[in-house]
């Protein structure tokens, strides 16, 4: 794109001044007016060379960090920018569309660099002059990066191995090095916790709160206060920007289900545009064990939920209102039969919740694929989250969430905040009559959080975990005398 005239005279006019004033390369260069905290991180960037910033969803970290790389690129001869991210999701998907956005807005910069899908280089040295975007997952990604000018920028900076800045801390060694760390104070421990405690002396540390941001709505805010209550760690780290607290009674803690949707667990398969823009992503986890996990419900409220899982990552879950049972086996069946031909598999398990109406759609499901209309194995699983424990669970429920809260460390799960939000709110007890583990019932969890309801998703979620290794489905919930799932075993088609 052309550069007028007077773009450029203003350019020229203004580029001494930029090099110790990004908010006005900001405001002149991006066209757009930067938030208070903006201001001061972008400040700070300067005065002080290492931020740390923890904050709620959508204050505008993204758009911080990727002004921070284009006023670094544009005021610095032969700079080294390294962006990174603990996923390939959160890096590119995120932090280097937004760059790609920045760019756009700036006919300046495209005059000057090129956007590549790993890479901004500059037009006239594109070996020595460049931002580069690499994963979080090899510490050898960092090093070799020597030179008088480095910005590293850490995005979700909770997630990212202290190994990781043990080698980036050898690319900080000139007067113009500069390092960012970024994200949801998820995690407490590592180099981002200990940014604002035992290290806060070496970082301009700063937390900016969904309440204090003109960018959130305060829909979401009070959403997320409505359903779990302004003291809930759901609220504190995603709304408040906190750390979360070490929760004792809670059952699966949220700095581990964060880390989860953090993970990266396989390459990806990818399409690009002309542009070298990433359009299609998808995970390359072919000829892996598939599992659906299956939480039926009434008419009424409740969310009718189906998950699934391809050996380690777990997909965003397929959410229903109000459907009858034939239709709901008929999801489930359809589900099932994609994911087994997408993802070339002979087999698939499929556990559902039998408690309830969750009986008559196992039968359905059972008839339709018992009559070897489809092809490949079909594995049906009842479960009932009321049935019988193991030597150290009480009961079924106990079972299932602790098998999914020691699975999760190797695990990929969707960033879904119902999900997330339910399984780190439910808690625990030890039961006085025998000493074992129980998981609070959903008739304890729904009195406290009675705008969130039933925890229908995080039940889906742990039964596509579930490996089947308890049979759980003899005591159960009863209907007259017999119980709703008498003579009820696995079956395999």
């Amino acid at each position: 794109m052309a550069i007028r005239e007077t773009d450029l005279d203003k350019l020229v006019f203004g580029m001494r001044r930029y090099i110790t004033d990004p908010v006005a390369f900001v405001r002149d260069v991006l066209l757009v007016e930067p938030d208070d905290w903006q201001i001061e991180a972008l400040n700070a960037l300067v005065k002080r060379g290492r931020l740390a910033i923890r904050a709620g969803h959508g204050t505008g970290k993204s758009a911080f960090e990727s002004w921070s790389i284009l006023w670094f690129l544009f005021t610095r001869p032969f700079p080294k920018v390294v962006c990174t991210a603990p996923s390939k999701q959160q890096l590119f998907d995120v932090l280097w569309a937004e760059l790609a956005k920045w760019m756009q807005n700036a006919p300046v910069l495209q005059t000057y660099f090129e956007w590549q899908k790993t890479r901004v280089v500059m037009v006239q040295e594109p070996e020595r002059w460049w931002a580069s975007a690499r994963t979080a997952t090899k510490p050898e990604n960092f090093a070799g990066i020597h030179e008088e000018h480095v910005l590293i920028v850490c995005d979700e900076a909770s997630g990212i191995r202290d190994k990781i800045f043990e080698v980036a801390e050898g690319a900080l060694t000139t007067p113009d090095a500069k390092l960012i760390l970024c994200g949801n104070p998820t995690q407490l421990s590592g180099e981002f916790y200990q940014a604002f405690h035992n290290r806060r002396h070496l970082y301009h540390a700063m937390k900016v709160s969904c309440i204090d941001s003109p960018r959130v709505t305060r829909e979401y805010i009070d959403n997320l206060k409505q359903k779990y209550g302004e003291h809930s760690q759901v609220y504190k780290v995603r709304v408040l920007g906190e750390f979360p607290d070490a929760e004792p009674d809670v059952f699966i803690p949220l700095p581990l289900v964060e880390k989860a949707a953090m993970r990266d667990v396989c390459e990806y398969y990818e399409e690009h545009d002309d542009k070298g823009r990433v359009i299609k992503r998808e995970p390359l986890v072919e000829g892996q064990p598939i599992q659906l996990g299956v939480d039926p419900a009434r008419f009424g409220g409740d969310e009718i939920v189906i998950y699934p899982r391809v050996g380690a990552y777990v997909f965003e879950p397929h959410v229903f209102h109000s459907i009858p049972t034939t239709e709901l086996s008929g999801r489930i069946i359809q589900i099932g039969r994609e994911m087994m031909e997408r993802w070339r598999r002979p087999d698939i398990t499929v556990v559902i919740d039998v408690g309830a109406m969750g009986a008559g759609v196992f039968d359905e499901v059972a008839d339709v694929v018992g009559s070897h209309l489809f092809p490949g194995e079909w594995n049906l699983v009842p479960f009932n989250f009321g049935g019988q424990g193991d030597s150290e669970s009480d009961d079924a429920a106990t079972v299932a969430y602790k098998n999914a809260r020691d699975r999760l460390p190797e695990l990929h799960i969707p960033n879904d905040e119902r999900t997330i939000g339910q399984l780190t709110t439910r808690k625990y007890k030890v039961s006085w009559k025998n000493g074992k583990f129980k998981l609070e019932s959903k008739d304890d969890y729904k009195k406290r959080y009675p705008e969130e309801g039933s925890p229908d998703r995080a039940d889906a979620f742990v039964l596509c975990l579930y490996d089947g290794g308890v049979d759980a489905v003899h005591t159960v919930q009863t209907v007259r005398a017999k119980p709703a799932t008498a003579g009820m075993r696995r079956k395999k088609f």
